[in-house]
């Protein structure tokens, strides 16, 4: 007797709170795991977090309800994104730009004796406009032109993140230091600890009045779900977009709708009991990418959180060959600021200068792109690069700083993603899990462990790096020499794999297979092809590729490991795929094109000639540039003559049943 388990379309509540309670099991199991492997007693651990948070009486029940606050607003603003199929994962990005129009209503915006009703109102309604209209940038862009809303969600974050660090730093400062003034009093929530004279017994209670907000936000979006024309569209919606369409349902305006409420939700940040905006690095835990899936950007006391500062993120962004041409970071553990670096002027080197840098720094964007292109060809979306591609350069580092051997931290770099992407396959492949959760989750559980990996590793130094190959007689060529004849070795390996991979796909057998599951899986599966076997494979290649990828940056673009060192480059590299019409020749260019552009700000800032370049304030908006540019990419690949240009494998992100037809 053979069984065969096929999904149900319909769970009872009985399924859906099993389901929940089982995947709250498999996280703390998982969660053991790694703290096993890390020499701590996962029991202690946890034991430690209850106590901390519940246990430990009415301060830390309250402190930890206070927390929560913030990321059930952001949650709640995803759950309504996912209800019509939205992915709104960069809910940190309007979170971040909330928590600025409110700081600018209590610290600039309004005078300090306006009355506290008025002034809590005023930054509430700012802190929700801005989020809202953050989100609708990618609501639009995915309602009118077809754009994404993952990866320019995420991109938005990284603006959000400078835009919110120019004012940090910048025109907020407090005395310079990355803080600006607390708050007017007018602008602190009430909160129960106020009470402390009268009622002895909530002395340490930091409940605030916003936690009844976020309550009251949630009733308020069940009925509206529920109870309402616009939840019903939004569900229908998400159920088939087709059938909203036929049934004449205005499809564009929802999807920016449902974005911007997502967007304002959001960006509502009820800040606990002070105001005023403070700077925290990347690992203290971001709240909106947790609300929706994982955190990254730091949360903090005041009004504001920010994420890590850009430059800083980035120690040692160089291009692998520091001190060889002007401009080049003299030092890997430096930040990306030019002062004090003299640079020739003359366009020539200029130009000469950009393409090198360019080329060095595209090599890992070029590594992860060509590993999600074989991902994609096979029909599977991977949006774990950025994770995968962590979790390789820590390992990476990790390896080679142990053992002495650059070989060997690569090859470990490899296996490690690859054994993440592996997970991913099992969930997206094997049991048909829908891979834009499995491909998030999956890429955030892989930079918490790199983030665990990589705790003892910064500030290391004696690890062996990629060494430089020059090609005698050629590396002395202008602008060709320094480009193509005079790089680290990882650059001649991403070059060739880019062309490894394109002989692969269209002169060899296996190349034709690989396609042939990519655009029909059915007729693929009818001529004898195991495309089980097919995807696992390219989906493993593909995250081990992503891991050297990463490698590359910690072992030699960048020497050395900080957590968060990519900055977005992994999803940069999913963006670049479409860009390149998934072609490894066009992924190649648009790599290099995409290494250039984030080399650009630093070399802009060190032209002798124009000192208004070297502002310090002005990095933060140069810094942009990358992730402005992916979404400009993006949106005019998106365009119906570009589009049809284009060879979207037609199976992408589909999950395949033998036996169903159509798949």
């Amino acid at each position: 007797m053979r069984l065969e388990l096929e999904p149900r379309l319909l769970h009872s509540r009985a399924a859906l709170v099993g389901i929940s309670i089982g995947s709250v099991a498999v996280g703390l199991l998982a969660g053991a795991v790694v703290l096993a492997a890390t020499g701590i007693d996962p029991l202690e651990a946890y034991g430690a977090i209850l106590q901390a948070s519940l246990l430990g009486g009415g301060y830390a029940i309250s402190d930890t309800l206070v927390k929560a606050t913030p990321l059930l607003l952001c949650g709640l603003g995803c759950a309504v994104a996912f209800k019509a199929r939205l992915w709104n994962v960069g809910a940190e990005g309007q979170l971040l730009l909330g928590a600025w129009a409110a700081t600018g209503v209590a610290s600039s915006w309004l005078p300090p004796q306006t009355p506290a009703p008025l002034m809590l109102l005023a930054m509430g309604l700012a802190a929700c406009v801005a989020g809202a209209l953050w989100a609708g940038i990618a609501g639009w862009l995915k309602a009118w032109m077809g754009v994404n809303e993952v990866i320019t969600s995420l991109m938005l974050v990284y603006v959000a993140q400078r835009f919110l660090a120019f004012f940090v730093f910048g025109a907020w400062s407090e005395g310079g230091f990355p803080l600006t003034p607390v708050f007017p009093r007018s602008g602190w929530l009430p909160r129960l600890s106020d009470l402390a004279g009268r009622f002895p017994a909530l002395s340490g209670i930091t409940l605030h009045l916003g936690l009844v907000v976020a309550l009251l936000a949630c009733v308020v979006m069940w009925l509206a779900m529920t109870r309402s024309v616009w939840g019903f569209e939004i569900r229908l919606l998400g159920d088939s977009p087709k059938a909203a369409a036929y049934a004449g349902l205005p499809v564009q305006r929802r999807v920016l709708m449902t974005m911007l409420v997502a967007g304002a939700l959001a960006g509502l940040r009820l800040h606990r009991h002070r105001g005023g905006v403070a700077w925290a690095s990347a690992s203290d835990g971001g709240l909106g990418f947790v609300g929706g899936v994982r955190g990254a950007a730091g949360g903090c006391e005041g009004g504001a959180a920010g994420g890590h500062r850009p430059d800083a993120a980035r120690s040692g962004d160089g291009d692998g060959r520091r001190g060889r041409f002007p401009g080049a970071l003299p030092d890997s553990n430096e930040s990306g600021s030019f002062t004090g670096v003299a640079m020739t002027p003359e366009a020539f080197t200029f130009l000469e200068n950009l393409l090198a840098a360019g080329v060095a720094r595209g090599t890992p964007i070029l590594l992860a792109a060509v590993g999600e292109l074989l991902a994609e060809r096979s029909g599977v979306l991977n949006l774990g690069v950025e994770g995968m591609m962590l979790l390789g350069a820590a390992v990476g580092y990790s390896v080679a700083w142990a053992t002495g051997s650059l070989v060997l931290g690569l090859l470990a770099a490899m296996a490690a993603a690859a054994a993440l992407a592996a997970i991913h396959g099992l969930v997206a492949v094997s049991l048909g899990g829908d891979q834009v959760v499995s491909g998030l989750g999956v890429g955030f559980f892989g930079a918490g462990l790199a983030a665990v990996v990589g705790a003892d590793l910064v500030g290391v130094s004696g690890v062996p790096r990629a060494p430089t190959f020059e090609l005698e007689g050629f590396a002395s060529l202008p602008i060709l020499g320094p480009t193509l004849f005079s790089q680290n070795v990882l650059v001649y390996v991403g070059l060739a794999l880019a062309a490894l991979t394109w002989v692969y796909l269209y002169r060899t057998r296996w190349g034709l297979k690989l396609r042939a599951v990519g655009e029909s899986p059915t007729a693929a599966d009818a001529q004898g092809i195991h495309v089980g076997l097919v995807r696992h494979l390219h989906v493993a290649a593909g995250g081990a590729l992503a891991g050297l990828g990463g490698a590359s940056l910690s072992l030699a673009v960048t020497p050395g490991w900080v957590d968060g060192m990519t900055s977005g480059i992994g999803w940069i590299a999913v963006g670049l795929v479409i860009f390149g019409a998934w072609d490894p020749v066009r992924v190649a260019i648009g790599a290099y094109l995409f290494g250039a552009i984030r080399r650009l700000p630093l070399d802009l800032q060190g032209i002798e000639g124009l000192p208004f370049l070297r502002n310090p304030n002005l990095g933060y908006f140069l810094d942009m540039l990358p992730y402005l540019f992916t979404i400009a990419v993006l949106a005019v690949a998106s365009r119906g003559s570009w589009r049809q240009r284009f060879s979207t494998p037609a199976a992408l992100g589909t999950a395949f049943v033998r036996g169903e037809r159509g798949r």
